[in-house]
């Protein structure tokens, strides 16, 4: 959580590439008990997958949304 709040981080564009600066921030986001997800069916291995519903939910569950 970010001061109270609860962030969710979903990968939704393209496998994340492996690399030592991405191996860091995957331990950072650990130990701020972020649990990303994604709707790349090559992660899926990795992190939970989302369908087209379970992204649906998780937008609509959120008090905002930043697309980056």
């Amino acid at each position: 959580t970010i001061f109270g709040h609860a962030v969710n981080l979903i990968f939704m564009d393209r496998p994340v590439e492996e690399s030592a600066e991405n191996a860091a921030n995957a331990e950072l986001l650990e130990l701020t008990g972020i649990e990303p997800q994604t709707t790349v069916a090559a992660m899926a291995d990795d992190l939970p997958l989302l369908d087209a519903a379970g992204l649906a939910a998780a937008l609509a569950a959120g008090d905002a949304v930043l697309s980056i």
